[in-house]
């Protein structure tokens, strides 16, 4: 249950090792806030313009993918949000990881979101999950009752899932970081969700940063072309040496990892304004990419045919980006599709 209204509470330190901040490997708590970012700060806010990555910063402060977790007994918690980059920001919670309810705060400067025990008198672990990709939150506090304490949460799922891509995996038009479709598919595997997706990049090797800092990745995602083909104008061959570096940073750190390559999606865009290839162009390209790879010895990279997961009108928002449905069609076609690959 969530209500709306904070009551007085006793205060948590952001740093309290019963915190947990996931999906993020750059958590910054500085004082009392703490911002859940995806990218190292020298990429997001570089000091020049040689040192900015290939990828847009702005997108690239989105907190997609990130959550908070808490376990207490205490009756309710109440966490404070600031935020920006729109009028209200859309917070998810889980409750013993059985989702609860979305609650929209519509304060910028100062939001309170608190959480009502669904099992009192006894503890529970709370996941509260931030907006997609607008707007940018920071944490300003965690209130529990008093008389009552944190307990050590779970720990991380054990396998650790890796979305690499454009503002499809990142999360356009979508509200909140549970509608996006790389979160439907890691709770639907239990898998440890990093969604380092950036709305309007293309194939990139600088976002690929995080994937260096992990110890582990058991199986990544890869959505890029779209961008590549329609709006950065990129030939076949350019795309295909963009995929292929990209391919080789994470093998340098990941020789063993599961890379899926999703092919590009229905679209209502098919020819490149600036070059002669198509959308078409680019799925053969993504198909000759993996086999060529197979053939070179990697044997832990499939294709998932994702052109065809979603087919109708009522899947998209626009002439790219999935609408709710559209998510939810992609994650069950790419959860079935992975599944039955890993069982073989």
């Amino acid at each position: 249950m969530i209500l709306r209204a904070a009551a007085d509470a006793g205060e948590i330190s952001l740093l309290d090792e019963k915190v947990r901040y996931r999906g993020t490997l750059y958590p910054q708590v500085m004082g009392s806030e703490m911002t859940p970012y995806r990218f190292p700060q020298r990429q997001l806010f570089p000091e020049g313009l040689k040192d900015r990555p290939a990828y847009p910063t702005k997108n690239g402060q989105s907190r997609t993918g990130t959550s908070i977790v808490v376990k207490t007994n205490s009756p309710t918690v109440t966490l404070r949000f600031k935020y920006e980059g729109a009028t209200f920001a859309t917070f998810g919670s889980y409750q013993d990881n059985v989702f609860t309810g979305f609650v929209r705060l519509t304060d910028p400067e100062g939001s309170s979101l608190k959480l009502k025990t669904l099992k009192p008198g006894k503890s529970v672990e709370y996941r509260i999950v931030g907006p997609a990709s607008f707007p940018t939150y920071t944490l300003t506090g965690i209130e529990i009752e008093d008389g009552f304490e944190l307990e050590a949460p779970s720990r991380q799922r054990e396998k650790v899932y890796v979305a690499l891509g454009d503002s499809i995996s990142h999360g356009l038009r979508k509200d909140n970081t549970c509608q996006t479709w790389p979160w439907l598919v890691a709770e639907s595997l239990n898998l440890e969700l990093y969604n380092i997706a950036v709305g309007g990049s293309n194939a990139n090797v600088d976002q690929v940063v995080p994937v260096t800092k992990l110890p582990k990745i058991d199986l990544m995602t890869i959505l890029w072309g779209y961008n590549d083909c329609i709006n950065k104008g990129k030939s076949v061959e350019e795309y295909l040496e963009d995929m292929n570096n990209v391919l080789d940073e994470i093998r340098r750190h990941h020789p063993k990892a599961k890379i899926f390559v999703l092919n590009l999606l229905q679209t209502e865009n098919h020819q490149s304004k600036k070059t002669e290839f198509t959308v078409d162009d680019f799925r053969e390209a993504v198909r000759k990419l993996v086999v060529s790879r197979v053939s070179a010895s990697d044997k832990d990279i499939y294709l998932i045919a994702s052109d065809t997961a979603t087919n109708t009108e009522d899947d998209l928002n626009d002439v790219v980006h999935l609408s709710h449905s559209g998510a939810e069609k992609l994650a069950t076609f790419v959860a079935t599709e992975i599944t039955k690959i890993l069982s073989q």
